[in-house]
């Protein structure tokens, strides 16, 4: 009677620990997963310095070395499945104001640091105003030597920041 007993509890304890192991792998799972897509949208955004993302991407890799290889296969698959919905959604922020475009953009505001889709004025450049005199040398003196006043295609864009209304850069046309 006494080894039967002793067997029975034997069982119990390897069975709760064997809970506690799973309960602790899927933990790690969910932890290893969660890291990875912070580290890759923060690599995306560029905020994370490189030390820190070399630090971030140590510990997913311990984290990796502690999970079974069919569930390493697992969590790939569904991580290249969150990755390739949010690459659809993820806004393009230009933190180089020198690359902006000639339309509004997101990017940061050098002034008051803050995160926005810049405003777009267009006015006339000299390239607008050359252009003018050239035609009017041509001999389009009847009007028609104003036309590029009125197009945006050669006027200058300037960005300006709509929360603190300063001029972010300015896009100069050829």
């Amino acid at each position: 009677m006494m080894s039967g007993t002793c067997g029975a509890e034997e069982l119990e304890r390897i069975s709760e620990e064997m809970k506690w192991r799973a309960l602790e792998r899927k933990q790690f799972c969910d932890e290893n997963q969660e890291m990875r897509l912070l580290n890759e949208l923060r690599t995306r955004i560029e905020f994370v310095s490189r030390a820190e993302s070399d630090m971030y991407q140590n510990e997913i890799e311990c984290i990796e070395d502690r999970l079974t290889p069919e569930r390493r296969g697992e969590r790939q698959q569904n991580q290249d499945k969150i990755l390739d919905i949010q690459e659809h959604r993820a806004p393009t922020v230009i933190l180089d104001i020198e690359k902006l475009p000639a339309c509004p953009a997101k990017t940061q505001c050098p002034e008051c640091r803050g995160f926005i889709t810049t405003e777009t004025v267009t006015s006339v450049s000299s390239l607008n105003w050359l252009i003018c005199a050239i035609t009017a040398m041509i001999g389009c003196v009847a009007g028609c030597c104003l036309v590029p006043l009125c197009m945006d295609r050669f006027k200058k864009v300037t960005h300006m920041c709509p929360k603190c209304q300063t001029s972010i850069h300015t896009v100069k046309r050829l």
